[in-house]
């Protein structure tokens, strides 16, 4: 990969880099989600912001409006959710936890 990061290093051999086409929108929302992943699942805007300049540097310094789109894939993807305000996580994969005992019958 020559010393890039996989990000980049995806990011400038991809058709998406194509002046014909159009950047690939899942390459944004596989960032945000890795980023999330390495802040252990839940973090504020700003600790998030952080997160996906580390992981795609370039990508970042190339779209000035970079922020604006970690904040469209944190409000539009399912795999996220808003748990307070500027705070996002991961919606976890598992069944959700029942307040019930075992061997009790819900009230």
């Amino acid at each position: 990969m020559g010393g890039l990061d996989p990000i980049t290093y995806m990011t400038k051999n991809s058709i998406a880099n194509d002046s014909k086409h159009t950047p690939a929108r899942p390459e944004w929302r596989s960032i945000v989600e890795s980023a999330l992943q390495n802040l252990d699942g839940e973090a504020d805007l700003t600790a998030l912001y952080a997160a996906v300049k580390r992981l795609a540097p370039t990508l970042t310094a190339q779209r000035p409006h970079w922020q604006a789109k970690v904040r469209q894939i944190v409000q539009r993807d399912p795999a996220i959710e808003n748990v307070g305000r500027g705070v996002w996580r991961l919606r976890s994969t598992r069944a959700p936890a029942t307040n019930s005992k075992p061997g009790r019958k819900a009230a």
